[in-house]
C-alpha cells in the first residue's frame, strides 16, 4: 500500500521542478513555461521518426517549451546522421525547422546533400526561404558546432540511444510522452492554485 502512495508522490515532486543537476535544454524557456520538454534524436533512427510524430501533438501547446537537440549515433546506417542534424538546423535558423524535420524523416535512409539542398523545393517552403543561404549553410556546415556540442553533452550525461526525451528534467519515452507532459501540467496547474 505504501509502495502505491510513494511512487506517485515521487512522479509528481520530481515533475514539479525538482529536476537534478543537469539542464537538459540549450536555452532558457521563456517566461510563463509551465513545461520544458527537450528530445534528443537521430534523423536515420526509425523510432524517431514515430516520436516525431507524437511530438508533433505537443508542440506549440500553450505553456510548453520543446526544444530538439541532436544525438547522431556513430552507429552502421547513421553515417549522414550530422549532416542531417546541420541541414535541420540550417532550415530553423530561417524559421522552418518544423518543415525540415518532416521531410527529413520521411526521406531518412536517403540522405545526400543533394537531397539536402533540394528539400525546400520538393516540399514548397514559401517564398520567404531564402534557398541561397539555406545552401551556403547545409555547404559549409554551419551549425557542425552545435551538433558536436549536443552530442557531447549527451554522452556526457549518459544518453546512448534515440530518442530521449525529457520533461522538466524527467527522462521518459516516446510513448510515454503524452502522459507525462500531461502529468506536469497537472502538477503545475495545481502547485500555482494553492
Amino acid at each position: 500500500m505504501l509502495r502505491k502512495i510513494l511512487i506517485p508522490a515521487i512522479a509528481l515532486i520530481a515533475l514539479a521542478g525538482c529536476t537534478g543537476n543537469t539542464n537538459w535544454s540549450r536555452e532558457s524557456p521563456p517566461d510563463g513555461t509551465k513545461v520544458t520538454v527537450v528530445e534528443f534524436s537521430d534523423f536515420n533512427c526509425p523510432a524517431c521518426r514515430a516520436a516525431s510524430e507524437t511530438a508533433s501533438k505537443i508542440k506549440g501547446l500553450p505553456n510548453l517549451y520543446f526544444e530538439f537537440r541532436h544525438l547522431p549515433l556513430p552507429i552502421s546506417g547513421h553515417e549522414s546522421s550530422p549532416a542531417a542534424a546541420n541541414t535541420f538546423e540550417c532550415a530553423r535558423e530561417q524559421g522552418f525547422g518544423q518543415e525540415m524535420e518532416e521531410a527529413l524523416f520521411k526521406n531518412q535512409g536517403s540522405f545526400t546533400e543533394s537531397l539536402f539542398l533540394r528539400i525546400p523545393k520538393t516540399y514548397d517552403f514559401d517564398e520567404d526561404f531564402d534557398q541561397t543561404e539555406f545552401a551556403e549553410c547545409v555547404s559549409g556546415n554551419n551549425y557542425a558546432d552545435l551538433v558536436e556540442a549536443d552530442y557531447n553533452f549527451a554522452r556526457q550525461q549518459g544518453l546512448n540511444s534515440t530518442p530521449t526525451f525529457f520533461v522538466n528534467g524527467i527522462k521518459t519515452t516516446y510513448r510515454d510522452l503524452l502522459k507525462t507532459v500531461a502529468a506536469a501540467f497537472e502538477v503545475q496547474n495545481a502547485s500555482s492554485t494553492e
